[in-house]
């Protein structure tokens, strides 16, 4: 009997140090570069405001980050990448989500970020494209964005660099500014939301995804809308003084009365960090959401779309080191990839 319980004691000793040995936490810690360094007890992910699918996904990464590294992660909603690159820019937020817009004007300090200068980030990941929609009532003169001339436009945003500047870019490809419309502003997708139920604009853009969209959804349960595409030779002209905007065919059937597709703006969402975010931890954040992907799908059925080859497709922003050796490590990071992100460095003049 004596011996029985013997056993007994070592058998469940020995199960509390396997457990131990093996917790998520510190399996993932020994994938650090830095084995030594000492991490944060927690960061902040900059997301979107709460309607947003990146609002979601910024609570999915926090979930994963915290499951497998320990971290406390706190997502925080805000109106978007310009505000995460400010706070990020200031050391209030480790890391955020940035559109493909805002990433190449911050990166080189033009455009918006002319006064600001060039911005201390870094790209981890890119994430999912996000279609900008333009939009009007279903029974607006509105057919093509020609017809936004002397119309209210609601599509500035403080803060929301790339929904803004889309708007001029394309009031620009028709031969517009902002003074040949009444260019409306707004707080964010509540204030939108409201404005188009109460027929208070007449025209407006705002971006979304490839499935159900939250706020796309709302609008369009609360209002009769039609979707208004982009000419072919403008979306070209857009490109072509814009690289940062790419142009897509949103495809039919996705919200109420959509039964047509249409040309429209589209930019990509990246996973970003501070420059001199640590690599170590870098690399670890990279490897736990990306090998836990399928926790997201929960949250939205966008994020089953994700793919590891189109996580390092679009370059206008360099990505962190720490990222770039997972990608290695995975096969997806090659000789195409390690020349995009020399040809950046070598432009703003940061390697020879």
């Amino acid at each position: 009997m004596k011996r029985r319980m013997k056993v007994k004691i070592i058998i469940t000793f020995g199960l509390f140090l396997l457990s131990f040995v093996f917790s998520p936490s510190l399996v993932s810690a020994k994938t650090s570069v830095t084995a030594t360094e000492k991490w944060p007890e927690a960061i902040s992910i900059g997301t979107s405001p709460t309607l947003g699918s990146v609002y979601r996904l910024g609570i999915g990464y926090a979930k994963i980050i915290n499951k497998y590294l320990g971290i406390s992660v706190s997502p925080e909603a805000t109106e978007g990448g310009g505000f995460n690159i400010a706070m990020m820019a200031r050391g209030e937020m480790e890391l955020g989500f940035i559109q493909t817009v805002q990433t190449y004007d911050a990166y080189r300090g033009v455009g918006l970020y002319k006064k600001l200068g060039r911005q201390p980030i870094r790209v981890l990941w890119v994430a999912h494209p996000g279609p900008v929609a333009l939009a009007t009532h279903a029974y607006s003169e509105i057919k093509t964005p020609a017809d936004i001339r002397g119309k209210r436009y609601m599509f500035v945003v403080k803060g929301a660099t790339a929904q803004t500047l889309y708007g001029d870019a394309l009031l620009e490809a028709y031969g517009m500014t902002r003074k040949d419309c009444i260019a409306q502003t707004f707080s964010g997708s509540i204030e939108l939301i409201d404005a188009v139920k109460e027929k208070k604009t007449d025209v407006w853009h705002y971006p979304g995804t490839l499935v159900r969209h939250a706020v796309w959804e709302q609008i369009t349960q609360k209002a009769d809308v039609r979707f208004i595409s982009i000419g072919e030779e403008q979306a070209a002209s857009i490109h072509k003084k814009y690289p940062q905007y790419n142009f897509l065919e949103f495809p039919s059937n996705i919200y109420r009365n959509q039964d047509y597709s249409f040309l429209t703006a589209a930019w990509f969402s990246k996973f970003c960090c501070r420059k001199d975010f640590s690599e170590g931890l870098a690399y670890d954040i990279t490897k736990v959401c990306w090998e836990n992907r399928k926790e997201l799908l929960p949250l939205d059925p966008l994020f089953g779309q994700f793919d590891l080859k189109s996580a390092v497709d679009s370059f206008n922003m360099p990505f962190h080191a720490g990222a770039i050796r997972y990608f290695k490590e995975k096969g997806v990071w090659g000789a195409k990839q390690e020349q995009l992100q020399k040809n950046l460095l070598q432009e703003m003049g940061e390697v020879k």
